[in-house]
């Protein structure tokens, strides 16, 4: 990491390489029952995993004018699987239990459920008298589909899907508030923000089961109102 100071701009600067190794992810296995000709859902587990995850990371403020800041961020980042695993099931069988040992293809296959690329940039400006008000604007990109192996091997999702992803989205953030007293000790502020301010639609992130993505859209536009006091 690398940090720059000066009166009018902070700036700091990440970079990151990690390994995780004998990693352990749990799921739901749906198996056909050979005995009464039902479905068993069977908790159970991967083990042996490993990702790798490298990025970088920048954040900044930066002092337009005493009462002026503008700010933003950008993180670049490159999550997957590092290599496929092995995993044994035991089914029952009208002959008894069974053990099969198949190899889970997940080597180069995203980790799911989060933005590899995220960005903002925003103000904040102070210069009337006890009160602030200000916007960000964030981007994400990049998003990869949550999986369960058992659907990869079992042909309900395709690597294909998974790389993919979902669309890219923006969204923007207004907020304002006023500081004032209540008593020589006691001091309140009053904010108000909205959220969403375009009232964009995306899909913050998406799980697949079943031949089919259960997705988790994001937050319409919303308002909030807070007041805060200090004594």
């Amino acid at each position: 990491g690398y940090s720059y100071r000066t009166s009018l701009i902070k700036v700091n600067f990440n970079a990151y390489f990690t390994l995780w190794q004998n990693r352990t992810l749990a799921f739901d296995l749906v198996t056909q029952d050979q005995v009464d000709n039902g479905t068993n859902i069977l908790p159970t587990s991967l083990t042996g995993l490993e990702s790798t995850h490298i990025g970088i990371e920048m954040d900044f403020t930066y002092n337009v004018t005493p009462a002026l800041e503008l700010n933003g961020f950008l993180s670049l980042g490159d999550w997957y699987w590092s290599k496929d695993v092995d995993k044994e099931f035991v089914e029952l069988t009208n002959s008894g239990p069974v053990s099969t040992t198949v190899n889970v293809p997940l080597s180069g296959l995203p980790v799911g459920t989060t933005a590899q690329t995220t960005a903002g940039l925003g103000f904040h400006y102070r210069g009337i008298r006890n009160m602030y008000l200000g916007a960000r604007w964030q981007y994400s990109d990049r998003i990869a589909i949550r999986f369960n192996p058992d659907d990869l091997l079992a042909g309900f999702i395709t690597r294909e899907v998974i790389q993919d992803g979902f669309d890219d989205f923006s969204t923007v953030y207004l907020y304002a508030g006023r500081y004032f007293d209540f008593s020589d000790n006691i001091r309140g502020r009053l904010n108000v923000g909205v959220q969403n301010l375009f009232n964009a639609e995306y899909v913050r992130w998406a799980s697949y089961f079943f031949n089919q993505a259960q997705l988790a859209f994001g937050f319409p536009r919303t308002y909030t109102i807070g007041l805060n006091i200090e004594f």
